[in-house]
């Protein structure tokens, strides 16, 4: 990615915020952190629901912080 702020518009309701980014590439970065805790709820981050693009299979945030998903700390590969 490149330097700089990769959002290009953000538009803001109650419940929703619909976010432009600048690339295809940080766009599916941004897709990793669907699920991600912020102020005690989980965010959904998904593409629109008319999007008719390529789907490109995204990571979970718990691979990119090393975390397993539960609240027991970092997941360990045990052999």
């Amino acid at each position: 990615t490149a330097p700089g702020n990769p959002i290009i518009q953000c538009r803001v309701s109650n419940k929703f915020a619909f976010i432009e980014m600048r690339s295809i590439e940080e766009t599916n970065n941004c897709l990793s952190i669907n699920g991600i805790p912020f102020m005690g709820n989980m965010l959904k981050i998904g593409r629109p629901t008319k999007y008719q693009g390529a789907q490109v299979q995204a990571s979970t945030w718990q691979q990119l912080t090393g975390q397993n998903g539960t609240d027991d700390g970092p997941s360990v590969d045990p052999t």
